[in-house]
């Protein structure tokens, strides 16, 4: 449910997420974590929540989306390359998981 496109909306997003990675990263379950909770850590506001999503779900839903989506990019860029690069996207996708474990594990 985004509210408009460009760079302060985007920006706003990314925010809203890596607070919810970070509070689950801190061992919070789902279900635990509020609006109010979640806002309070991103520096914003329950108003702004609401202009971007309609509930943590979807905020979870997006995230998750966005890490599958930059996964499937570096396999595709993978399985289509027949040459000496095969083996440096190889290394992008492994240093990959490897900089996003801590969120892919949470």
């Amino acid at each position: 449910m985004t509210f408009k496109e460009g760079s302060r909306p985007i920006r706003t997003q990314e925010m809203l997420k890596e607070a919810l990675l970070t509070l689950l990263q801190e061992g919070h379950l789902l279900h635990q974590i509020s609006i109010q909770k979640l806002t309070k850590r991103a520096n914003l506001n329950r108003t702004t929540f609401y202009l971007h999503y309609q509930n943590i779900n979807e905020l979870k839903e997006h995230l998750v989306s966005d890490i599958l989506q930059v996964l499937t990019d570096k396999i595709e860029n993978l399985t289509s390359i027949f040459d000496r690069n095969r083996k440096e996207h190889l290394i992008q996708l492994l240093d990959y998981l490897l900089d996003q474990r801590s969120y892919i594990l949470a």
